[in-house]
């Protein structure tokens, strides 16, 4: 009986202390340690493979090699200075064109010439209206008279030219070529006519282009001297950037447009000329640049920034695109802090070149770098 009652009080005094020790722990964080590679597999795979959600993870060395995940070292190398300048896409004069009218006129509509709205695409001599010209009833009167006078000097015209030519060689050839170059001419002149003052004009596009801005409407009055109708080639333009800095001018090395809506994306430009103040409001002194290659992203009207190289250099971290993770406007680098640790970097930027980017805060030279995000998004997922 003693026995029983011994082990009885040895199960109690057991249970009693593994709940002590169980409450005394609770759920206390004592203090952060590296996992056990056991550990470090259990978190990775509950880790998400997105990028931008990752702060700090362990990685095995074994998984390192296994996805060829490579490492390179932040390093200062000589970059230009560069000043950046404010700038806009402009239309070149070769891509563009403004359509006018000869005089006051009724837009009309033509079912055989259906009107290109804006944005439309128009190739070189498209039709791209129908007008009536206005005009009063006095002109009205004078030129229909006209019209009639021109129309009795044809009909006498025609009779001659074919009594000359039934005569054949016993008339004056000189008459005969005299009287078809009087037709000629009186022909013209009943066309003129009809398409200035009593007939319908055609309205043709100047060049292939995109219709960049049209209002016309059946009905409408346009005047001469407003444009009815603008046609831009989208592959046909300029940069020009503006700067106060008349010294500025002198030192350009290179130069490069870089657009806000693509920072990764750099067009080399070419100096085309420069001019001075434009008037007493405008002080800056205008750059004018043309691209060196097709730019389907940029459209003109686009404000955008021009980076200009001086010959003076200076000290820049230097890493590769492949290393940079973009999130939103931020971008971040992901840092081999350990054989096995991973922590995310936030970084800010500076000028994107060739496959690289300078980095102007957030990483120093010497500093391990996971060269590409990639790569590194693709071992998370496993």
């Amino acid at each position: 009986m003693n026995k029983i009652f011994n082990l009885v009080g040895i199960y109690v005094f057991a249970f009693l202390l593994f709940t002590f020790e169980g409450l005394a722990h609770g759920d206390e964080d004592h203090g952060e340690s590296k996992p056990s590679p056991q550990e470090s597999t259990s978190t990775l795979e509950s880790l998400p493979s997105d990028l931008s959600l990752l702060q700090r993870v362990f990685l095995p060395q074994q998984k390192q090699r296994a996805a060829n995940l490579k490492v390179l070292q932040a390093h200062d190398v000589d970059r230009p200075q560069y000043v950046l300048l404010p700038a806009k896409v402009v239309a070149s004069p070769n891509g563009y064109a403004q359509v006018h009218v000869p005089q006051a006129s009724r837009v009309v509509a033509d079912p055989t010439y259906p009107m290109p709205t804006t944005g439309d695409k128009v190739e070189a001599n498209q039709v791209i209206a129908i007008v009536e010209p206005l005009v009063s009833s006095v002109d009205l009167t004078d030129k229909k008279t006209e019209l009639y006078k021109i129309e009795g000097e044809i009909a006498q015209l025609e009779r001659d030219v074919e009594r000359l030519t039934t005569l054949g060689k016993f008339s004056a050839r000189k008459k005969l070529e005299d009287a078809k170059t009087d037709l000629e001419s009186a022909k013209k002149r009943k066309q003129q006519i009809l398409t200035t003052g009593l007939g319908r004009e055609v309205i043709r596009s100047p060049i292939a282009g995109i219709l960049s801005d049209s209002h016309l409407l059946p009905g409408q009055i346009v005047q001469p001297g407003q444009p009815i109708a603008e046609i831009v080639d989208p592959t046909s333009f300029q940069i020009e950037a503006y700067t106060y800095d008349y010294a500025l001018t002198n030192q350009i090395k290179e130069a490069s447009l870089r657009s806000s809506l693509e920072p990764e994306k750099v067009y080399p430009l070419t100096l085309k000329g420069l001019s001075p103040k434009v008037g007493e409001n405008d002080q800056a002194r205008h750059i004018l640049f043309s691209i060196k290659e097709t730019a389907p992203a940029l459209m003109i009207g686009e404000f955008v920034d021009v980076m200009i190289s001086l010959p003076s250099t200076f000290k820049k971290v230097v890493i590769p695109q492949t290393a940079l993770f973009k999130n939103g406007k931020t971008y971040n680098v992901f840092i081999l802090a350990e054989p096995e640790l991973i922590l995310s970097r936030s970084i800010q930027v500076g000028i994107f070149f060739d496959d690289k980017a300078e980095i102007l805060e957030g990483l120093k030279p010497g500093e391990r770098v996971i060269e590409n995000v990639e790569t590194l998004a693709i071992v998370l997922k496993k």
